[in-house]
C-alpha cells in the first residue's frame, strides 16, 4: 500500500467520513456478502486459501472483511 499525505480541512475530512460511511451502508444494505468461512464454501476452497487470495489482492473485502458476492461471481468465472 502505497503512503499519501493529503491536507484537507475538518469539514472537508468530517464529510469525506461520512460519505465513506453511507457508501458503506448502502453496500450492505444492497448486497450480499459473505465471510471468508462461507466463501470458502461457496467456491469449494479452504478459509486458509481465501485468505491467501484476500492478502495477494485476487479478493477484495469491504472494510468489515465481508467479501461481496460480485467478488465470488468473479472468481467462480475466472481459473483461481
Amino acid at each position: 500500500m502505497e503512503a499519501n499525505i493529503l491536507v484537507t480541512t475538518k469539514n472537508e475530512l468530517i464529510e469525506t467520513i461520512r460519505q465513506v460511511i453511507r457508501e458503506e451502508d448502502f453496500i450492505k444494505q444492497n448486497t450480499k456478502t459473505y465471510s471468508i468461512h462461507q466463501a470458502g464454501k461457496v467456491l469449494g476452497r479452504s478459509h486458509v486459501t481465501i485468505k491467501r487470495y484476500i492478502e495477494r489482492g485476487i479478493i477484495k473485502v469491504t472494510q468489515d472483511n465481508r467479501i461481496l458476492e460480485s467478488e465470488i461471481q468473479k472468481l467462480l468465472t475466472s481459473k483461481h
